[in-house]
């Protein structure tokens, strides 16, 4: 019963983090007023840290590299790198046609689509970035697992990582996204400090001091448009304890107000591009759409066109389960649709 209630929040966690990732994406132009700049803010303050804390947690949830490592990385490479290689690919020609209207324009041919794939912050799906620099974590995860296993050893990583945040010595090597895995692996390990030390845990997000203070801080914080390695990371973290607190009060009060889009996660974070794309090109773009009209289109159908496409391939072409992270032998479930 207590799994079921804990692998409840978790899922209700991932709804939450992947309706923010898609607010923050249903954005036709920046800088358009004032309210959608602070909620933008807000949102891009904490959202991706977020989903590398609860992939962190998870990955020691789950019981990390408990099994053989060689099966469990291959078990991610087809999780992440698949889908990732599949819809960059879907979506390089499309983009390429389209360059005038996109932000990261892309050229037409072989080597510009083999560098889009090997340095995602320029790929077709700009925010896939996100599932190499996660691969990458998962081939260094045991070296993680293993400085779990006492306090002494876990704060002396602690501060490595958080100095390898500060200094970021890969951070002209896009490359395979590293310069990422320097700046969120962090929020991974903070995710697996989380789970590994749950009494601290518990008492953090069930305090609701804690909760109530750091929605504040961070509604405060966030809107502070001053570049700082110590303030992103201080926000960041912020709203790691908010998300999870806000989710452990919503989970016992059963007021799961995401309940429409939970299992889901993961396909909605890797198909949303495209209806909100055509949105933002079609409506706002070619026909005069007005900003908020525009945003809600991009937002509704970032969340449900995905649900209805995974929908459709799992009951007429399971064969394509692969390409949105599923695996066509096995009916979807709840933790099978987790991020990880």
């Amino acid at each position: 019963m207590e799994q079921t209630k804990k692998l409840n929040e978790i899922t209700f966690l991932q709804s939450f983090g992947i309706f923010l990732v898609v607010l923050g994406h249903s954005y036709p132009i920046f800088d358009y007023s004032p309210s959608a700049n602070w909620i933008y803010h807000f949102i891009y303050s904490f959202h991706m840290p977020l989903f590398m804390s609860i992939s962190g947690f998870l990955f020691i949830y789950t019981g990390g590299t408990k099994n053989r490592f060689t099966d469990f990385l291959t078990k991610k490479f087809y999780r992440l790198l698949i889908p990732y290689l599949v819809l960059n690919t879907i979506a390089y020609l499309p983009k390429t046609f389209l360059s005038e209207f996109a932000d990261r324009p892309l050229e037409l041919g072989m080597a510009p689509y083999l560098k889009s794939l090997f340095y995602p912050d320029e790929s077709a799906i700009s925010f896939f970035w996100f599932l190499p620099t996660l691969f990458l974590i998962f081939v260094i995860s045991p070296l993680l697992s293993k400085a779990l296993q006492n306090v002494s050893s876990s704060l002396v990583l602690t501060i490595i990582l958080a100095t390898l945040y500060s200094i970021n010595p890969f951070q002209q090597n896009e490359f395979l996204s590293v310069d990422n895995i320097a700046s969120y692996l962090l929020f991974f390990w903070a995710g697996c400090v989380m789970c590994r030390f749950k009494i601290f845990y518990e008492k953090l997000i069930t305090n609701p001091f804690v909760g109530c203070f750091s929605i504040i801080l961070l509604l405060w914080l966030s809107q502070i448009y001053i570049y700082s390695t110590f303030l992103s990371v201080i926000t960041a973290l912020l709203g790691i304890i908010m998300s999870f607190s806000l989710t452990k009060m919503l989970s016992e009060k059963k007021l799961n107000v995401f309940r429409f889009i939970d299992g889901y996660s993961y396909q909605i974070y890797l198909l949303s591009w495209f209806p909100q794309i055509f949105i933002k090109i079609v409506f706002f773009q070619a026909l005069g759409f007005n900003f908020y009209a525009s945003s809600l289109l991009m937002l509704l159908s970032g969340l449900f066109i995905p649900i209805f496409i995974t929908k459709i391939l799992i009951k007429y072409n399971s064969r394509l389960l692969p390409a949105i992270g599923l695996n066509r032998k096995v009916p979807p479930s709840r933790i099978q649709v987790n991020i990880v």
